[in-house]
């Protein structure tokens, strides 16, 4: 089982990837500036929740992989 303060780092580094600028930016802008205010916090939202779905998915993998592992133990 992963250490949960380990766990909490790699939450922290996967929001600051996640906040920092790139193409999620950039279609969060285009869509608020084609819908309007609603629009740009829907992707945003939908951006954030799909970021944190992979992190997730990342940890837990990387956690059954090292579980799996005799030798990275």
């Amino acid at each position: 089982m992963i250490d949960a303060a380990a766990f909490l780092v790699f939450l922290s580094g996967a929001l600051l990837l996640n906040i920092t600028l790139g193409p999620d930016v950039a279609f969060t802008l285009a869509s608020t500036a084609r819908g309007g205010v609603r629009s740009g916090v829907a992707a945003a939202f939908g951006i954030g929740a799909g970021s944190l779905g992979w992190a997730f998915a990342t940890a837990a993998g990387l956690a059954a992989l090292l579980a799996a592992s005799e030798h990275l133990l």
